[in-house]
């Protein structure tokens, strides 16, 4: 195996940004997974095999990596509690200048640097730039943890998909030996990204066996230690967070525990990004949709506009009748605009995937927001939501779609002649205009002509266009159609010519 081939498959996953910023590391990672490659073509090995005895490899490797990783830490801190305490003790200036010059030394200075330090002593190197320097050493080595854990998890991924067939998820559990390794890293006492970054690679690696595997293979104490995470108020709020998503997929009982008591006791502070992750997993895939609708009246209750939008979501996602109803009344009566704005488009999302009765149903909700809406910002969106919907629905060819454009039609003339906002006047009037465009096939071939002839041509070019091209249309049907074209684009002047 190449070794640009190796660090493709190390780097899988990985943002350009990311691929740059952890390219040291990565480079550690290819030099210790090279030293295996020869095993890896070992007899008639494809390249399937290869490159799965390669994220075996690299599984182990990044294993070593991060036990080493935490020996460095723990040698760090405690040369950092001996400089502490051998500065408690001095006496004498030159005492000090010592002990500063002999932990600078540990930390890595050496020859010029180190004479840097040593004349630097006059003037600002002090026991608090040498804390400072163990203080970056050991953030350093964190941030190093972190990546490690990550591509650990992603690795694993990898491994298991390639052996599924052949080995038991509980053969394959205790093959990566995960668990060990992470269990230590829950009470990392550094960067709480770190215990994040353990968290999700736990996460990560049990989510790719399959579901019967996922609870058992799990130790107890593992399992408690996840659970009073993320019951806890008083851990890390993103521990908490990590700590749900994983009893999601270990453990559905504790993770129903956890979500019944959490959501009906909302806490003050940075509880709301833990309210919102719970609203998040329980609109997932409809997965919960059950306990979702069961706690519906206390989520719409949530004291903030930040969860609740999620919420909308979540219904969105969920999509069973009593939650399309609920979404109702979200869009229609929740107290914030900005929550009513969000179910709004959540509803514009869930049309595209929904049946044609939950559509009508759906329209509704858009209709009567037209209709009743005070707020601005609402009504702009209530008419872009109303407009698409048309727009994207029309080529679906459903029986009412043509009733609903009649209504939202007479909701936008009603918008356009009565609003006190112009502003909301001249968005009901472009709306309109698109859906006539959407709904009128006669415009629609005029204006698939247009946009033929036209993508050949530069802004500010002359353009002719035939009689034939133009199927007969009135100069008022012509006038419509590049009107709408020049919303969202520069406008056209239009002339007649001979031809």
């Amino acid at each position: 195996m190449t070794k640009p081939a190796l660090r493709d498959l190390l780097e899988r996953g990985l943002r350009p940004h990311e691929k740059r910023i952890h390219a040291r590391l990565v480079d550690r990672i290819l030099e210790a997974v090279a030293r295996d490659a020869v095993s890896f073509e070992a007899g008639d090995a494809g390249g399937a095999q290869i490159e799965l005895r390669a994220a075996w490899s690299a599984v182990g490797r990044i294993r070593g990596l991060i036990e080493s990783a935490r020996n460095e830490i723990a040698e760090i801190r405690k040369k950092e509690s001996e400089f502490g305490a051998s500065s408690s003790r001095v006496k004498t200036d030159f005492e000090r200048r010592q002990v500063i010059l002999k932990y600078a030394a540990e930390l890595g200075a050496r020859g010029r640097e180190l004479k840097r330090d040593e004349k630097a002593l006059a003037r600002w190197l002090d026991e608090d730039a040498i804390r400072d320097r163990f203080a970056r050493r050991l953030n350093r080595k964190d941030r190093e943890l972190s990546f490690l854990l990550e591509r650990l998890g992603a690795l694993a991924v990898l491994a298991f998909a390639g052996e599924r067939d052949a080995l038991t998820g509980d053969e394959l559990w205790n093959r990566a030996a995960l668990e060990d390794l992470l269990m230590p890293l829950f009470s990392h006492e550094g960067d709480r990204r770190v215990v994040c970054a353990a968290f999700r690679c736990l996460s990560t690696a049990s989510k790719a066996l399959a579901a019967r595997y996922r609870e058992r293979v799990i130790g107890e104490n593992t399992l408690q230690f996840i659970y009073r995470s993320a019951i806890q108020e008083k851990q890390d709020i993103w521990i908490q967070c990590e700590a749900l998503s994983l009893l999601e997929f270990l453990s559905p009982d504790s993770f129903t525990k956890v979500i019944r008591k959490r959501l009906a006791s909302p806490g003050d502070g940075d509880d709301l990004f833990f309210r919102r992750r719970a609203v998040r997993l329980l609109g997932g895939g409809g997965r919960h949709a059950a306990l979702l609708e069961e706690l519906l009246d206390v989520l719409r209750r949530d004291p903030s506009s930040f969860v609740r939008q999620e919420v909308s979501r979540a219904l969105a996602t969920a999509a069973t009748e009593r939650c399309i109803r609920a979404l109702r009344a979200v869009a229609l009566e929740d107290s914030d605009a900005k929550v009513r704005a969000a179910a709004l488009c959540e509803s514009l999302r869930l049309m595209g995937s929904s049946r044609p009765g939950d559509i009508d149903e759906l329209f509704g909700i858009i209709e009567d927001s037209l209709g009743a809406e005070q707020d601005s910002f609402v009504l702009k969106t209530s008419i872009t939501v109303a407009r698409d919907a048309l727009e994207h629905l029309s080529a679906r060819g459903l029986p009412s779609l043509d009733g609903w454009r009649t209504r939202i039609l007479d909701r936008l003339d009603a918008l356009h002649a009565g609003c006190a906002s112009t502003p909301i006047r001249r968005c009901a009037a472009r709306a309109r205009e698109r859906i006539w465009l959407a709904g009128d096939p006669a415009a629609q071939v005029v204006a698939a002509a247009i946009e033929e002839i036209e993508a050949d041509h530069t802004s500010g070019a002359g353009l002719s266009i035939s009689k034939d091209t133009l199927c007969e249309q009135s100069d008022d049907c012509v006038g419509r159609v590049l009107s709408v074209r020049a919303q969202e684009s520069f406008g056209y002047t239009l002339r007649r010519g001979w031809i």
